[in-house]
C-alpha cells in the first residue's frame, strides 16, 4: 500500500474518489475543515491542519497533536507522540526556514523562540511522515509558509519525493517539479486539452523576439490577473488609511534611494561582457522557496560576482512590483512591516558597493536590456529567462525550482530552432494546474486523474 499525502486540496471534494489501486490518500490542509470530510477521512487515512501549528509555540506537544489532528485515534496518537520525542533528525536548511518566518514571526518572537518552534514543527512533521508511512507528497501550490516549508524539509530529510507546481506565466497550466532534485516532470500520457495547447502557443508568442513590447509576457488571462492585482495595490496605497500612508512613505523612500544610486553610479559604456540579474519581487513563492539558497538574493549577486571576469559588468534590474506591492493588504501593519523588510535601501547600497555592479535605471525596460550586446541573463525563475532564450541570450545556471532550468542545457541551440524547441519542451512538460491562488481550476474527476498521473510520474 502506497501512502500519498495531498497538500492544500481544501475546496476540492475528492474524499470519496477512487484513486490508483494500492494507494491510500492523506490530507494536509491549512485549517480544520467542517463536516464529514474532516470527521471521516477514510480507513487508515489522516488529516492534518498545518496552519494552526504555527501558533502552538506555548502548547505542550500532546496538545499540539490534538490541535492539528483532533480526530486521531489513540494508537496513532501514542505512536506520533513517541516518534516526536525520539526524533533524531535535524532541519536541513534552518537559514531558509528562518527566511520564510520573516513574513509572520519576525518581530513577534525572538530568533531563539523561532528556532525552538522550527525544531518542534520539524519533529512533528518527521513523526507524522513516519507514523503514516507517507511515500509521496503532492501539492496544489508550492509550500512557502514557515510551517509548510518545514514539512517539505522533513520530507527531503526522509527521502520522500515532494511534487509541487511552478507557475510559468500560463493561465491554467504549469510545470510540476520534484522539489528535492528540482527535476521537471514529464507527462506520461497525452492528455493536454486544446485550451492548454493554445495557452502554450500564446505564451511562446508573447515572449518571442518580435513581440517583447508588453511589460509582461504572460498569457492574456494570467496577465489580467496580475494587472488587476497591481491596480488593487495602487488603490490601496492611495487610500490614505494610516497603514497605507506608512507603506506609501516607505515605498517612495525606497524608490528615491534606488534612483539616487542609479545616478550616482551610472552603467559604463565600455566593458567586455554583461551579466544581467533580474531580481524577483519579495516576498513571493517565486523566490521563497523556489529560489532555494538564492531566496536571499544577495546570494545570487555573490554567485554572479564570483564568476565574473575583471572587465565584465553586472547590471541589476529591480522588479517593478518591488516599488508597489506590500503583501496582503488586509494584514496588520506589523505583518506588512515584515514584508517590507524583504527589500531595504541597504540591499541597494550593498550592490552598488561592489566595484563592477550597477543598478539599472527604472527608465530602461527589460526589453531594451535584452536587445543590447552580448549578455548572460540570471533569474531565479522569471519569464525573462524565456524571453532571453528566444533572443539567443545565454542563461546563467542556478540550482532553483524553475520551469526554465531545462533550457540552460540548450544555450548552444541556433536562434531559428528555439521557438520550435520551446513548443516541444512545453508540450512535454506542461500539466493542468490544480489552482491559481485560491481559485480551483479543476473539477473533481479531472483532479483525480491529475493526482493519479502525478503519483505514477515518479518511480
Amino acid at each position: 500500500m502506497r501512502n500519498i499525502a495531498l497538500y492544500y486540496f481544501s475546496g476540492i471534494d475528492i474524499s470519496q474518489a477512487s484513486f490508483t489501486d494500492g494507494v491510500r490518500i492523506h490530507f494536509i490542509d491549512p485549517y480544520i475543515l467542517q463536516g464529514s470530510d474532516w470527521e471521516k477521512p477514510g480507513h487508515g487515512s489522516s488529516r492534518v491542519a498545518w496552519a494552526v501549528l504555527e501558533h502552538s509555540s506555548k502548547v505542550a506537544f500532546s496538545k499540539v497533536i490534538d490541535i492539528a489532528m483532533p480526530n486521531l485515534n489513540k494508537t496513532n496518537r501514542e505512536a506520533l507522540r513517541f516518534e516526536i520525542l525520539n526524533c533524531e533528525l535535524e532541519i536541513k536548511n534552518l537559514d531558509q526556514a528562518l527566511f520564510t518566518a520573516q513574513r509572520t514571526l519576525i518581530g513577534q518572537m525572538s530568533t531563539t523562540e523561532i528556532i525552538s518552534l522550527a525544531n518542534r514543527l520539524f519533529r512533528f512533521w518527521a513523526a507524522y511522515l513516519k507514523v503514516f508511512k507517507i511515500d509521496q507528497l503532492i501539492c496544489t501550490v508550492i509550500p512557502h509558509s514557515f510551517t509548510d516549508y518545514l514539512l517539505v524539509d522533513a520530507c527531503v530529510s526522509l527521502g520522500i519525493p515532494v511534487i509541487c507546481p511552478t507557475a510559468s506565466g500560463m493561465s491554467r497550466s504549469c510545470q510540476y517539479v520534484e522539489y528535492g532534485s528540482s527535476k521537471i516532470l514529464r507527462r506520461n500520457v497525452n492528455d493536454l486539452a486544446y485550451d492548454q495547447i493554445d495557452d502554450i502557443d500564446e505564451f511562446i508568442q508573447n515572449n518571442s523576439p518580435t513581440n517583447l513590447g508588453s511589460s509582461m509576457g504572460y498569457t492574456k488571462e494570467f496577465r489580467a490577473v496580475a494587472s488587476n492585482r497591481v491596480s488593487e495595490y495602487k488603490r490601496f496605497l492611495l487610500s490614505f488609511s494610516d497603514s497605507a500612508t506608512q507603506i506609501l512613505n516607505y515605498k517612495v523612500a525606497l524608490t528615491r534611494k534606488y534612483d539616487d544610486l542609479c545616478r550616482a553610479k551610472p552603467i559604463p559604456d565600455s566593458f567586455d561582457n554583461r551579466n544581467i540579474i533580474f531580481l524577483h519581487y519579495q516576498p513571493e513563492s517565486s523566490s521563497t522557496p523556489q529560489g532555494k539558497k538564492y531566496a536571499d538574493q544577495k546570494e545570487l549577486v555573490k554567485k554572479v560576482v564570483s564568476q565574473s571576469l575583471e572587465r565584465d559588468i553586472i547590471i541589476i534590474k529591480e522588479h517593478p512590483n518591488q516599488f508597489i506591492r506590500c503583501g496582503i493588504m488586509e494584514s496588520t501593519y506589523d505583518h506588512i512591516k515584515n514584508v517590507l523588510e524583504f527589500r531595504t535601501s541597504g540591499f541597494y547600497e550593498y550592490v552598488t558597493s561592489i566595484e563592477n555592479c550597477y543598478l539599472c535605471p527604472r527608465s530602461i525596460s527589460a526589453t531594451k536590456l535584452l536587445n543590447a550586446g552580448d549578455s548572460t541573463v540570471w533569474s531565479l525563475c522569471g519569464t525573462v529567462s524565456l524571453q532571453a532564450f528566444l533572443k539567443g541570450i545565454k542563461l546563467g545556471e542556478l540550482n532553483t525550482i524553475s520551469p526554465y532550468r531545462g533550457l540552460i542545457d540548450h544555450n548552444d541551440l541556433s536562434l531559428t530552432d528555439r521557438s520550435s524547441f520551446l513548443r516541444d519542451y512545453f508540450l512535454s512538460n506542461t500539466w493542468h494546474r490544480f489552482r491559481r491562488d485560491n481559485e480551483v481550476l479543476v473539477d473533481n474527476s479531472k483532479c483525480v486523474d491529475l493526482i493519479n498521473n502525478l503519483i505514477n510520474s515518479l518511480p
